[in-house]
């Protein structure tokens, strides 16, 4: 029994060629499962993911008074759908909330608005009123101009020389609470606060004779930059 004795057989008996026969018939599946779940989180993506809005306020509103002396403001707002699907938003509302004191007022639409390209400036008209549902189609922006409407308790109302917190929010179903919500800050100026004085005082008040005020955000207002200035923006 001294003759050394050696195997012939085949390797694939052994673990390692049993674990390469295994390997062989599980890729085939394995990638076949792979393009199956990019097949659905294709499909989900890009025809059944629900409807997600996201708001974003501009720079610009506009503060005037109904014929009723009641406080309007009018505000550049962008909705971005980035789900798959339209979503209606049936209502929205703005609050102003003054942070140095426990004052809030609720606002609610009263109507979208667009140009009106027959009067020179920027002069607003209403295109839909607030019972009018707002739809934004799927992976797509709209910006409307919003007009919220104090009523009654809004009479004579003028904003405070101060920085509001200012909320924009929005339902799409029949809860009570929104489900939509975006917050801005916005001062108002001694400037601001007399010219909006003024125009509640004038008779025949329209939109077009309202005060735009702006948040001078991102940079403020066109002007010629001191040199600090071009650094801090371009640094």
């Amino acid at each position: 029994m001294g003759v050394n004795e050696t195997y012939s057989g085949d390797e694939t008996d052994g673990k390692p060629g049993r674990l390469r026969k295994n390997v062989k018939q599980i890729l085939p599946l394995f990638f076949s499962g792979v393009a199956v779940l990019v097949s659905l989180l294709t499909l989900y993506l890009t025809q059944l993911r629900p409807g997600v809005i996201l708001i974003s306020a501009g720079e610009a509103m506009q503060i005037w008074h109904n014929s009723n002396r009641e406080l309007n403001v009018s505000l550049s707002v962008l909705f971005r759908n980035t789900g798959s699907q339209p979503l209606t938003i049936n209502s929205l509302a703005m609050i102003l909330k003054d942070p140095n004191s426990d004052d809030a007022f609720f606002m609610k639409i009263w109507c979208v608005q667009k140009l009106d390209q027959s009067k020179p400036g920027i002069s607003l008209i209403c295109e839909s009123h607030r019972f009018t549902p707002i739809t934004i189609p799927p992976r797509e922006e709209v910006a409307k101009f919003i007009d919220f409407y104090a009523g009654p308790p809004g009479k004579d109302l003028i904003p405070k020389s101060t920085r509001y917190d200012i909320y924009i929010v929005g339902w799409t179903r029949g809860q009570a609470k929104p489900d939509l919500k975006t917050k801005v800050q916005w001062s108002f100026d001694d400037e601001e606060i007399e010219a909006i004085k003024s125009n509640l005082n004038i008779e025949n008040r329209t939109i077009s004779s309202g005060r735009f005020v702006y948040r001078h955000s991102h940079g403020g207002e066109s002007r010629t930059l001191s040199l600090l200035e071009f650094k801090d923006l371009t640094e």
